[in-house]
């Protein structure tokens, strides 16, 4: 496969600091105290916000009018039911509503957990999953995050990022080792991108957790890097000779999301795609000529 062109990266975070609200931002804040724990009083906030009580009691009050927070019998504050509303929306609109058949049908497929994530401040989000049936099996938690440089969605993404924000991503975020296998320097980085932008798509072999492989994908829209997909299983479930054919299947889900958005995975219209590349048909993994070149496991 050929190398895939460096799509220009979407605007976002510098260009919407210029319109930030102050009392927008501090709500934000508020909601955000409660990510690793699932109540806290006015005096828990402020010591993690570092706002006075009376600022934070206004924030709560009209976030809890929203019903963004609630009250809890002791007084204290914890996240509402309206967020789970709006978390419904995300999650079956945009990306999320677009990638949930092809997520579906390659778990159906191979009997692997598949993901999905974004690039959100430097990190992998997972934003989705469909489980395995297996026993055991590797899922990231929807919310989870996850080292740009060492999961197969964030190297799948990395390598269709330009260079000026890669470098800024790697400057806040060090190559930092989190298993033996997880890749350190640079220049096997690099090397790292290069053939994930030959092959089409990316591999973790325990790079982020020991006894786990995945493979991912690199989803693209029209404005650059909307996102990427990873099947992860553990290292005995998909081990290293199967690479090629799930990696194939892994990327035309991509190409195919990327159809569904409206753009293939080259920047082109979704007719432009190539004739050539595999595709999952009833379970079994195809190519275009009807040969079959995979098929789904037992789950």
């Amino acid at each position: 496969m050929g190398a895939i062109k460096a799509p220009r990266v979407a605007r976002g975070h510098a260009e919407a600091k210029s319109y930030d609200v102050r009392s927008v931002g501090r709500a934000v804040s508020v909601l955000g105290a409660f990510q690793d724990i699932e109540e806290l009083s006015l005096a828990d906030l402020s010591k993690r916000l570092h706002l006075p009580k009376p600022t934070l009691f206004r924030l709560a009050a009209t976030l809890e009018h929203e019903g963004m927070l609630e009250r809890t019998p002791n007084g204290s504050y914890r996240l509402g039911f309206r967020l789970v509303s709006l978390a419904r929306l995300v999650l079956t609109r945009g990306l999320p509503g677009a990638a949930q058949p092809y997520l579906a049908s390659l778990s159906h497929t191979f009997g692997y957990t598949v993901n999905l994530g974004v690039l959100s401040a430097g990190e992998i989000l997972f934003i989705d999953a469909v489980e395995s049936r297996e026993r055991f099996r590797v899922v990231p938690a929807i919310g989870s995050r996850e080292a740009l440089h060492a999961t197969a969605i964030g190297k799948a993404i990395a390598s269709s990022l330009d260079s000026e924000t890669l470098s800024r991503i790697l400057r806040d975020r060090p190559l930092r080792p989190l298993t033996p296998r997880t890749i350190v320097t640079r220049a096997k980085f690099e090397a790292e991108l290069s053939r994930i932008r030959e092959h089409g798509y990316a591999t973790d072999q325990g790079e982020c957790h020991l006894g786990a492989h995945c493979i991912g994908a690199v989803i693209l829209g029209g404005n650059g890097v909307v996102g990427g997909l990873s099947v992860s299983a553990t290292s005995d479930q998909l081990p290293r000779e199967d690479f090629p054919v799930v990696g194939a299947a892994v990327a035309d889900a991509a190409r195919r999301i990327n159809e569904a958005l409206g753009t293939s995975n080259d920047g082109q219209r979704a007719d432009a795609r190539s004739a050539h590349s595999p595709r999952i048909e009833s379970g079994e993994v195809h190519d275009n000529s009807h040969k079959k070149i995979g098929t789904g496991r037992a789950a």
